[in-house]
């Protein structure tokens, strides 16, 4: 039988829900914004629950992680910034930084490997170097490498004037 569902829609649209062990779990009219939203703790154990968390578990952190780790090895070797000399054209990306967690920051990767911090001065953000941190004053991390200023200056590229 038919319910009204006046929350959803806001006009009260006839809606038919899925009813499962007399609970129920997905209206035939669920919105897609209903879907893609946040999860919400009153889905759990339901359909739309189980999607919700296939959507944000799944294809949300695929492309919210994956691509901008995937992008890396081919747009900092195109677009950027070189600060240190290397033959390979590796670069860095600044706006690509936040969201791969500092390793945007290609050219200084490529320059010192071993580093635990590929974002160089304070104005580079480099998350995954601040978490190494962390974990080194916990006691988790030890024998971290750290790159001093006197060899990061033997590798700076030299201003063409």
């Amino acid at each position: 039988m038919p319910v009204v569902d006046r929350v959803a829609s806001g006009v009260g649209t006839a809606v038919t829900p899925i009813v499962l062990d007399h609970r129920e779990v997905l209206r035939v009219d669920e919105p897609p914004a209903r879907l893609a939203g946040p999860p919400d703790p009153r889905d759990r154990g339901t359909v739309t629950g189980d999607l919700t968390a296939l959507l944000w578990g799944g294809a949300a952190r695929i492309f919210l992680m994956h691509h901008p780790t995937f992008s890396i090895n081919s747009l900092c070797h195109l677009f950027g910034k070189q600060d240190y000399d290397r033959a390979d054209e590796s670069r860095n990306l600044a706006w690509l930084a936040m969201p791969t967690w500092g390793e945007a920051w290609h050219n200084a990767y490529h320059a010192f490997p071993t580093s635990s911090r590929h974002g160089a001065d304070g104005r580079q953000i480099d998350l995954s170097a601040q978490f190494i941190e962390l974990m080194e004053k916990l006691g988790i991390a030890y024998d971290v490498v750290r790159v001093g200023p006197a060899r990061r200056a033997r590798k700076t590229l030299k201003a063409v004037s």
